[in-house]
């Protein structure tokens, strides 16, 4: 809205003409912005794009501070100080600390996830790439960690056959084995079509859920639930001629009894089956 010119007694008269002018001004400029709905878009959205591509400060860096010295507390120096050197000197901290060279974009949240993948203790993972079961597996090892009673052979076999929610399965079973070590397995992403996986005491793990940020999402069960009904596994081998078979996962409705209609997960050829569910054990 435009203020009305007036003299200092208020008297707006002698200022008619002016106001009248001002008023013509807004209505074409108005017409010149908003006439075409699809230009002005365009215009906003470059905008936006160029306000969220713009670096924010250091020290607006809070949460991904708060998780970092909760994830690597032994390394939060280190953090410290290549992020005072990506504030610096960007091009020069990139190619010193990841051997980057000609990166114009990168945020300092893709420097520090990328950093983490390349000197922590962690599995990265590639969305849609295999392998998945047996890095896990090793990420557990490599911390004194056997659960006996999940069969790593037979999930590793099951990768090139189906969705890629196994790895979502495979990260289930794991912690359900893992409760009793009071450990959680969980992924960091940041929305590059990768996670970073850790495995950390389920203390440490639920404070860094309890983070509210927009820098990174912490990939778990939790998240995983926004996603699927629920995934079963088939504990009890069907009829022959089903192309399921006892260790198998199917989607099937959550709460119901008796005869239910079962989706199997495989990337090709997904097919309906009434099972009884007492033949299904629920993953999550």
């Amino acid at each position: 809205m435009f203020k009305k010119i007036s003299d200092k007694n208020g008297n707006s008269d002698e200022n008619a003409e002016i106001n009248e002018r001002l008023k013509e001004l807004a209505e074409e400029n108005n017409e010149r912005l908003f006439g075409d709905s699809e230009e002005l878009y365009e215009r906003i959205q470059n905008d936006l794009d160029y306000v969220l591509a713009k670096e924010i400060g250091a020290d607006e860096y809070g949460e991904l501070d708060s998780m970092i010295r909760l994830l690597i507390p032994e390394e939060y120096e280190t953090y410290e100080k290549i992020k005072k050197d990506f504030f610096a000197d960007k091009k020069d901290a990139i190619e010193k600390v990841l051997g980057l060279t000609d990166v114009e974009n990168m945020t300092f949240t893709e420097f520090i996830y990328f950093y983490l993948q390349k000197n922590t203790d962690s599995y990265y993972y590639e969305n849609l790439s295999t392998g998945y079961v047996e890095g896990l597996k090793k990420l557990l090892d490599s911390k004194g960690i056997e659960l006996e009673n999940i069969n790593w052979e037979s999930l590793a076999g099951k990768e090139e056959a189906y969705e890629e929610l196994l790895i979502d399965i495979v990260l289930s079973l794991a912690n359900k084995a893992l409760i009793n070590e009071k450990k959680t397995l969980f992924g960091i992403d940041i929305g590059l079509g990768s996670k970073i996986f850790y495995l950390r005491e389920t203390e440490t793990y639920e404070k860094i859920k309890e983070i509210e940020t927009d820098f990174y999402y912490v990939y778990d069960i939790e998240y995983l639930k926004n996603f699927y009904t629920s995934i079963y596994e088939i504990i009890v081998a069907p009829f022959k001629e089903l192309e399921v078979t006892k260790g198998d996962f199917v989607e099937a409705a959550e709460g119901e009894t008796g005869i239910v209609k079962v989706k199997t997960l495989f990337k090709k050829d997904n097919k309906e089956y009434d099972i009884n569910k007492n033949m299904l054990k629920q993953v999550f």
